[in-house]
Protein backbone atom coordinates (compact mmCIF):
# COMPACT_ATOMS: atom_id res chain seq x y z
CA UNK A 1 0.00 0.00 0.00
CA UNK A 2 1.30 3.45 -0.98
CA UNK A 3 0.41 6.53 1.13
CA UNK A 4 0.91 9.56 1.12
CA UNK A 5 -0.66 12.11 3.50
CA UNK A 6 -4.20 11.14 4.37
CA UNK A 7 -4.97 9.86 1.36
CA UNK A 8 -4.23 6.34 0.27
CA UNK A 9 -3.35 6.55 -3.36
CA UNK A 10 -2.99 2.14 -4.24
CA UNK A 11 -5.47 -0.09 -2.18
CA UNK A 12 -5.64 -4.17 -3.01
CA UNK A 13 -8.91 -4.55 -4.92
CA UNK A 14 -11.75 -5.38 -2.24
CA UNK A 15 -13.30 -8.29 -4.09
CA UNK A 16 -12.26 -11.87 -1.68
CA UNK A 17 -13.01 -14.83 -3.14
CA UNK A 18 -14.12 -16.53 -0.44
CA UNK A 19 -11.15 -17.71 1.12
CA UNK A 20 -10.35 -14.35 2.59
CA UNK A 21 -8.07 -13.59 -0.59
CA UNK A 22 -8.86 -10.79 -3.03
CA UNK A 23 -10.29 -12.52 -6.02
CA UNK A 24 -7.97 -10.48 -8.40
CA UNK A 25 -4.96 -9.91 -6.28
CA UNK A 26 -3.42 -8.14 -9.51
CA UNK A 27 -6.22 -5.39 -9.66
CA UNK A 28 -5.63 -1.98 -7.99
CA UNK A 29 -7.81 0.91 -7.14
CA UNK A 30 -6.32 4.91 -7.37
CA UNK A 31 -7.81 6.19 -4.49
CA UNK A 32 -8.38 10.36 -5.40
CA UNK A 33 -9.22 11.33 -1.31
CA UNK A 34 -10.04 10.12 2.38
CA UNK A 35 -13.80 10.05 1.24
CA UNK A 36 -12.85 7.50 -2.14
CA UNK A 37 -16.45 5.37 -1.64
CA UNK A 38 -17.44 8.72 -2.89
CA UNK A 39 -16.18 8.72 -6.27
CA UNK A 40 -15.58 5.62 -8.19
CA UNK A 41 -12.18 4.08 -8.60
CA UNK A 42 -9.91 4.01 -11.59
CA UNK A 43 -8.54 0.58 -11.77
CA UNK A 44 -4.97 -0.58 -13.09
CA UNK A 45 -4.87 -3.98 -14.10
CA UNK A 46 -1.28 -5.54 -13.24
CA UNK A 47 -1.15 -6.38 -17.13
CA UNK A 48 -1.80 -2.59 -18.05
CA UNK A 49 0.99 -1.82 -15.72
CA UNK A 50 3.43 -4.46 -16.79
CA UNK A 51 2.68 -2.78 -20.16
CA UNK A 52 3.15 1.22 -19.24
CA UNK A 53 6.40 -0.03 -16.64
CA UNK A 54 7.63 -1.74 -20.51
CA UNK A 55 7.62 1.35 -22.37
CA UNK A 56 10.65 3.89 -22.28
CA UNK A 57 8.13 6.91 -22.50
CA UNK A 58 7.25 8.80 -19.31
CA UNK A 59 3.74 8.59 -18.43
CA UNK A 60 1.06 9.62 -15.86
CA UNK A 61 -2.46 9.67 -15.62
CA UNK A 62 -3.79 12.17 -14.28
CA UNK A 63 -7.43 12.81 -12.99
CA UNK A 64 -9.67 15.67 -14.02
CA UNK A 65 -8.03 18.15 -11.17
CA UNK A 66 -4.97 17.14 -12.52
CA UNK A 67 -3.75 14.91 -9.53
CA UNK A 68 -1.25 12.69 -10.91
CA UNK A 69 -3.03 9.10 -10.29
CA UNK A 70 -0.71 6.82 -11.74
CA UNK A 71 3.24 6.77 -12.73
CA UNK A 72 5.33 4.50 -14.96
CA UNK A 73 8.83 3.24 -14.00
CA UNK A 74 10.32 5.67 -16.64
CA UNK A 75 8.15 8.61 -14.70
CA UNK A 76 9.67 7.78 -11.57
CA UNK A 77 13.08 7.33 -12.51
CA UNK A 78 13.08 10.65 -14.56
CA UNK A 79 11.31 12.75 -11.65
CA UNK A 80 13.83 10.84 -9.04
CA UNK A 81 16.85 12.07 -10.98
CA UNK A 82 16.18 15.66 -10.80
CA UNK A 83 14.48 15.94 -7.70
CA UNK A 84 11.18 17.06 -9.22
CA UNK A 85 7.67 16.73 -7.06
CA UNK A 86 5.52 14.95 -9.85
CA UNK A 87 4.72 11.55 -8.46
CA UNK A 88 1.41 10.10 -7.67
CA UNK A 89 -0.47 12.39 -5.68
CA UNK A 90 0.93 15.59 -6.50
CA UNK A 91 -1.03 18.00 -8.87
CA UNK A 92 0.26 17.87 -12.41
CA UNK A 93 -0.84 21.77 -13.60
CA UNK A 94 0.16 23.35 -10.07
CA UNK A 95 3.67 21.64 -10.75
CA UNK A 96 3.61 23.26 -14.61
CA UNK A 97 2.21 27.04 -13.00
CA UNK A 98 4.72 27.21 -10.29
CA UNK A 99 7.80 26.50 -13.12
CA UNK A 100 6.05 29.10 -15.65
CA UNK A 101 6.03 31.68 -12.58
CA UNK A 102 9.56 30.88 -11.88
CA UNK A 103 10.65 31.65 -15.32
CA UNK A 104 10.52 28.18 -17.70
CA UNK A 105 9.46 28.87 -20.81
CA UNK A 106 8.52 25.40 -21.78
CA UNK A 107 6.40 25.41 -19.00
CA UNK A 108 4.46 28.33 -19.25
CA UNK A 109 4.12 26.58 -22.77
CA UNK A 110 3.11 23.71 -20.82
CA UNK A 111 0.62 25.50 -18.87
CA UNK A 112 -0.97 27.32 -21.12
CA UNK A 113 -1.49 23.83 -23.31
CA UNK A 114 -3.33 22.58 -20.00
CA UNK A 115 -5.39 25.69 -19.72
CA UNK A 116 -6.97 25.40 -23.16
CA UNK A 117 -7.59 21.70 -22.39
CA UNK A 118 -9.32 22.64 -19.20
CA UNK A 119 -11.36 25.37 -20.97
CA UNK A 120 -12.33 22.72 -23.41
CA UNK A 121 -10.81 24.61 -26.28
CA UNK A 122 -8.78 21.24 -27.19
CA UNK A 123 -9.02 17.68 -25.79
CA UNK A 124 -4.41 17.29 -26.71
CA UNK A 125 -1.51 19.02 -26.61
CA UNK A 126 1.87 18.67 -27.73
CA UNK A 127 4.97 20.59 -27.38
CA UNK A 128 8.79 19.72 -27.73
CA UNK A 129 11.03 21.59 -26.13
CA UNK A 130 15.11 21.37 -25.25
CA UNK A 131 15.41 20.80 -21.17
CA UNK A 132 17.06 22.81 -18.63
CA UNK A 133 18.77 22.20 -15.82
CA UNK A 134 20.23 18.64 -15.09
CA UNK A 135 18.70 17.64 -18.73
CA UNK A 136 20.18 20.66 -20.55
CA UNK A 137 21.19 19.04 -24.18
CA UNK A 138 18.54 16.85 -24.30
CA UNK A 139 15.22 17.97 -26.40
CA UNK A 140 11.82 16.12 -25.56
CA UNK A 141 8.28 15.88 -26.95
CA UNK A 142 5.35 16.36 -24.31
CA UNK A 143 2.09 14.72 -25.13
CA UNK A 144 -1.22 15.42 -23.06
CA UNK A 145 -4.68 14.14 -23.93
CA UNK A 146 -7.71 14.10 -22.25
CA UNK A 147 -10.31 11.47 -22.51
CA UNK A 148 -13.28 10.22 -20.89
CA UNK A 149 -12.98 6.51 -19.00
CA UNK A 150 -15.89 5.32 -16.75
CA UNK A 151 -17.89 8.49 -16.89
CA UNK A 152 -14.60 10.07 -15.40
CA UNK A 153 -12.30 13.03 -17.28
CA UNK A 154 -9.04 12.00 -16.83
CA UNK A 155 -5.42 12.50 -18.88
CA UNK A 156 -2.21 11.14 -19.76
CA UNK A 157 0.94 12.98 -19.66
CA UNK A 158 3.10 11.33 -21.63
CA UNK A 159 7.00 12.63 -22.12
CA UNK A 160 9.92 11.18 -24.30
CA UNK A 161 13.32 11.96 -25.73
CA UNK A 162 13.35 12.93 -28.91
CA UNK A 163 16.92 14.77 -28.77
CA UNK A 164 18.19 11.85 -31.57
CA UNK A 165 15.16 12.51 -33.70
CA UNK A 166 16.11 16.11 -33.89
CA UNK A 167 19.99 16.38 -34.32
CA UNK A 168 19.29 13.86 -37.66
CA UNK A 169 16.60 16.29 -38.87
CA UNK A 170 18.83 19.19 -37.94
CA UNK A 171 21.65 16.91 -39.93
CA UNK A 172 19.33 16.23 -42.80
CA UNK A 173 18.16 20.15 -43.77
CA UNK A 174 21.88 21.38 -42.97
CA UNK A 175 22.69 18.76 -45.76
CA UNK A 176 19.93 20.29 -47.99
CA UNK A 177 21.46 24.09 -47.46
CA UNK A 178 24.71 22.48 -48.30
CA UNK A 179 23.33 21.13 -51.53
CA UNK A 180 21.29 23.84 -52.35
CA UNK A 181 24.63 26.12 -51.83
CA UNK A 182 26.41 23.95 -54.15
CA UNK A 183 23.74 24.40 -56.32
CA UNK A 184 23.43 27.67 -56.44
CA UNK A 185 27.47 28.50 -56.90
Amino acid sequence: MKERGDSTLLMPHPAENGDGHSASPALACVWLNPEASAIPPVEVTESFRLIIDGLPEQIALVDEAWNILVVNEAWQKAVSEVGLPLLAGDNYRSFCESYAQQGSQAAAIVAAGLRQIVSGQRDQFRHIYSAEGINSGHDYQLCVARFECGGRRLATVTRYEVTELLTLRREHLERGDARLRIQQD
